[in-house]
């Protein structure tokens, strides 16, 4: 059979990861945004947010300890499927069940630990498709492939978010709709994949890596690429989280809004920064990889997060809220997307992209359950959420540095195998 053209080969290919991405999404949140919080306050109704603290810190912990495991053992799997799918395919499959699991669960504890499994297992279904950007798309469109991730995560998103909310009467079907998206969007990805690029997912027979130890953590580490690449995820993750977890305590204390007026401006907000993100990862990611340069795009979404932050920081009135969402979606679209692809570019070899990828999740999942700590401790010594802005403004800046200092040992384009 004559293979495909590659430009139609790499349209399939972004294709099918875009679905996934999307799939996986759904579920997430739809558990995030409402499933989680109202099953806890169900369950807890008088300790519900500290139960979904510590619900929350424990799945994002565990997750970002088990990415870069699950991303190792990926770049070391040979099947007639490849190397990502199948983690994926279980990943979805076990995330869909458990989170379809979750309203039948009668405790605090029966529920954390299905959530505890359902984020874990989910993400690796984002992680298979990240890591099938290095795969499987070339590196002029790499800033494309990025860019095709936060298109379906930020649609993913939405529409996780409205169909639980649509479903709020009725969770068990909420959460069965939800969990079945992630699983069949998994197994999609795996029959998909097998079709689309069989010479690419199914590597040769040669000698299989040493299993993961700590010793090829600590190479990963001192590439000052990647530890330029986490540093700075870090920073901007962790900054932006803060503002998420206490939006609705920032409207009524920052705006003077009612509860009920700041609930309706907070769903709305989340619109308008997913939109926003999602417009400024498709945008920035091809620009990006029109100009054959990336670390512009880089320096510039965190210089724009920064001065997005100053406005509420500044200002108490709504607008200032409303323009902080907008520019601040632009900002972390553009940088998660470049940044993404970036990493890619520089990888010293792709047959570890896997486990470098899984590494970048981490540093993604691990602030956000710091985030809620830190931005309490803010709220603390500033006396007002007014801190948690300026506080944004700062990690924003010192991310625009470290993605500026120099990146001793490492080239701009990088030999392929």
């Amino acid at each position: 059979m004559t293979a495909p053209s590659a430009p139609a080969s790499v349209r399939r290919t972004l294709g099918w990861i875009f679905a996934g991405q999307l799939s996986v999404y759904v579920a997430l949140a739809a558990v995030v945004a409402v499933l989680l919080p109202l099953q806890l306050a169900d369950l807890a109704p008088d300790g519900k947010e500290r139960a979904l603290a510590v619900v929350s810190f424990a799945s994002s912990a565990l997750t970002a300890l088990t990415l870069p495991v699950v991303g190792a053992l990926s770049d070391r799997t040979r099947s007639r499927w490849g190397r990502r799918a199948p983690w994926a395919a279980a990943g979805g499959t076990l995330g869909g069940i458990a989170v379809a699991l979750m309203p039948s669960a009668t405790t605090v504890l029966a529920l954390g630990l299905l959530w505890v499994v359902g984020q874990v297992t989910l993400n690796m279904v984002d992680a298979a498709m990240a890591a099938a950007v290095a795969d499987d798309v070339p590196r002029h469109r790499r800033g494309t492939g990025s860019a095709a991730l936060a298109l379906g995560t930020g649609l993913g998103s939405a529409v996780g978010a409205v169909l639980a909310g649509r479903l709020v009467g009725d969770p068990t079907a909420a959460a069965v709709v939800a969990g079945a998206v992630a699983a069949g969007g998994a197994w999609a990805f795996l029959a998909a994949a097998r079709r689309a690029r069989p010479a690419t997912w199914t590597q040769p027979p040669d000698r299989l890596p040493d299993a993961p130890r700590w010793s090829a953590l600590r190479r990963a580490l001192a590439r000052p690429t990647l530890r330029s690449a986490l540093l700075s995820r870090c920073l901007l993750v962790g900054g932006t989280q803060m503002v998420v977890a206490y939006q609705l305590y920032v409207l009524v204390d920052r705006t003077g809004l009612t509860m009920p007026e700041a609930a309706r401006l907070s769903g709305l907000l989340v619109v308008i920064h997913l939109v926003a993100a999602t417009t400024g990862a498709v945008v920035a990611g091809r620009w990006s990889d029109a100009v054959g340069s990336r670390r512009p795009f880089l320096v510039a979404g965190c210089l724009l997060l920064c001065v997005a932050a100053l406005l509420p920081a500044l200002s108490t009135d709504t607008g200032a809220v409303v323009a902080y969402a907008a520019l601040a979606g632009i900002a972390t679209g553009t940088f998660f997307t470049v940044q993404l692809a970036d990493l890619v570019d520089r990888m010293p070899s792709l047959r570890d992209a896997g486990h470098d990828l899984g590494l970048l999740g981490a540093a993604t999942t691990l602030p956000q359950a710091f985030a809620p700590l830190l931005g309490y401790a803010v709220f603390r010594l500033t006396g007002g959420y007014g801190g948690l802005f300026a506080t944004v403004a700062v990690l924003a800046a010192a991310a625009a540095v470290v993605t500026l200092r120099p990146r001793a040992g490492t080239r701009d384009v990088v030999e392929r195998p």
